[in-house]
């Protein structure tokens, strides 16, 4: 019928149900209704020491007991005090080794990072790697020992397309510049500027009357080299 407090009241008083009556209130999403469980429950002392229990989680502890009169007595107060606090340091342990955790998996996947960013970037065009597919299907009928290895290590290589990503001209290797990253996005040196100074004039455009200082931290009369498409696709 919609009326929250009668029915937290006869969970209370009827069914005398302490945890049916905080599992009805934390589904209900209303701060009046852990007031009024409060305040029902003082009302009888032994309900004041299973909401004690049943509310780790949900309420604080120290608030219920602030709000005991002086001279209630709550039957076993104590031992029910006393796995609260327990409780307690156990969370706080179980939250401490968690980041214990979190902080090394943040530094070995930061180390494993360190590592895969110096290894050399494979260039390599469409007919290449189908013709060296081709060899290596072709040498898995001889050796396929051999051939599996081959192929864990072409796959464990960091590969990008031999075009501009701006152009979609190959990439000659001789007798011109041009720029890999290692989100294996590849430009042409020449592409590469005209597209960071049309970003650039663009940035300037929005914000001219902004400071002259980038977010990180380099002067807006510096172009740093970055990635056109993954700069393009963050903003």
């Amino acid at each position: 019928m919609g009326n929250a407090k009668e029915a937290l009241s006869t969970i209370i008083n009827k069914l005398e149900d302490i945890q049916e009556a905080v599992e009805f209130v934390t589904e209900q999403h209303d701060d009046e209704l852990w007031d009024e469980l409060i305040r029902q429950c003082l009302q009888k002392p032994e309900m004041v020491g299973m909401l004690l229990e049943h509310t780790v989680g949900n309420l604080d502890p120290l608030y219920i007991v602030s709000l005991v009169p002086d001279g209630l007595e709550i039957p076993k107060l104590r031992d029910r005090l006393v796995k609260i606090v327990t409780d307690y340091r156990t969370e706080t342990s179980l939250r401490h080794g968690c980041n214990d955790i979190l902080k090394a998996d943040c530094v070995n996947l930061l180390v494993k990072y360190y590592h895969e960013a110096r290894r050399g970037v494979c260039m390599a065009s469409m007919d290449e790697e189908a013709q060296g597919a081709r060899v290596n299907e072709g040498s898995s009928r001889t050796g396929d020992r051999s051939s599996t290895l081959r192929n864990l290590e072409m796959k464990s290589r960091t590969r990008c397309g031999a075009r501009c990503c701006l152009c979609f001209d190959p990439l000659s290797i001789q007798d011109m510049s041009f720029i890999v990253f290692y989100c294996c996005h590849a430009y042409h040196q020449s592409c590469l500027e005209g597209g960071l100074d049309s970003m650039k004039s663009n940035s300037n455009a929005r914000d001219s009357d902004d400071g002259s200082e980038d977010d990180d931290g380099s002067p807006s009369g510096e172009s740093r080299m970055r990635c056109v498409l993954c700069t393009t696709a963050a903003a």
